[in-house]
């Protein structure tokens, strides 16, 4: 074979490749809001899935080599977005998929944060090491949307420009490209002084284990607590099916979910909402949350936190430099169509 010279395919690959082109055309258009999901915005989505590790090298690989027969196909003059696809490898997506969020739910219903919180409260004060510590991560995370394992390296302080109280982050998700920045920020000025003894005692819990060992192993008791308690809570007597319908899924992540549900709710008419969110949850484009992370209609309360103005402007700039989506919603905004993120 030439060198360049793309190998011939059978009959049969190539028909299961436009089946699998057509079948990811409606998938992404639902994905990411587009009413008629055009080629530039086709392999926007796929990117952007791409960049989130969304997909193992494999999976990427065959939706890659679709989307492409299927571009060149039917829409060949689309060559910058053909290029740009072509020129996309499988270097930083993983082997095996790591994906567990099926099993898991995206919001944490009020009958399952009631029930919990007081079978936390019981497991407490009946001497179960780690039942204050849950307890404290569990509501904490609900308020502020932090990664239950950036608790260990999260510290009060104050803003330098308006002296206001913030909570300073360090973004777990920083060394593999995937956060704003080194660390983000949030006013938590507005918070009840109530909640914030919430704050500080989930960051207390994490004080002496500082080492990423030393912080999984806390988090898998962590885990294991919050499982038991299920598990106690599914053995009463007075077991509903409410109840137990309500705990279903609900982890310790399903509580930044929460967060996230709430805020897209507050936020569901703010223009700048996408980079607020991102601020808050550390993200280092827009597109992030409102493609995997809890619903709006799952929001049942105003969130009481605010990023700082230095974490709203990490997000603002590296959206516009790398989002292959804000292309996509430029080019979807001049044909008339309104993009709602949440």
């Amino acid at each position: 074979m030439t060198h360049g010279t793309r190998p011939t395919r059978s009959s049969k690959t190539v028909q299961d490749y436009e089946s699998l082109y057509v079948s990811l055309k409606g998938t992404l258009g639902r994905q990411f809001g587009f009413q008629d999901i055009t080629p530039n915005e086709m392999v926007a989505a796929l990117l952007v899935n791409h960049r989130d590790g969304a997909y193992t090298k494999n999976t990427w690989r065959r939706y890659k080599a679709a989307v492409l027969q299927g571009l060149r196909t039917h829409h060949p003059e689309y060559t910058e977005a053909i290029d740009l696809l072509e020129a996309t490898s499988d270097a930083d997506l993983p082997k095996h998929s790591e994906l567990t969020s099926s099993l898991k739910a995206k919001k944490v219903p009020n009958l399952a944060f009631e029930v919990l919180t007081r079978a936390l409260l019981s497991r407490l004060r009946t001497g179960h090491t780690h039942a204050s510590a849950m307890l404290a991560v569990f509501q904490a995370t609900i308020l502020t949307g932090l990664r239950p394992n950036e608790w260990a390296h999260a510290l009060i302080g104050e803003h330098q420009k308006t002296g206001r109280r913030i909570l300073e982050v360090q973004n777990s998700k920083h060394s593999n490209g995937r956060a704003n920045g080194e660390a983000r920020s949030m006013f938590i000025d507005r918070l009840a002084a109530k909640e914030l003894g919430i704050i500080e005692r989930a960051i207390a819990a994490f004080k002496a284990r500082q080492t990423d060992e030393a912080i999984e192993k806390y988090l898998k008791q962590l885990r294991k607590e919050l499982d038991s308690t299920k598990r106690a809570i599914l053995k009463s007597p007075e077991i509903t099916p409410e109840i137990r319908a309500s705990l279903k899924g609900v982890s310790l992540y399903s509580c930044r979910h929460q967060f996230v549900a709430d805020a897209k709710r507050d936020l569901a008419n703010n223009p700048d909402g996408p980079a607020i969110l991102a601020a808050l949850l550390g993200h280092n484009s827009a597109d992030t949350a409102p493609l995997h992370y809890g619903k709006r209609r799952c929001g049942k309360s105003a969130i009481k936190v605010w990023p700082t103005p230095e974490s709203i402007e990490a997000v603002t700039k590296k959206t516009m430099k790398r989002s292959p989506m804000a292309t996509a919603r430029k080019e979807q905004s001049k044909i008339g169509l309104g993009f709602d993120p949440f």
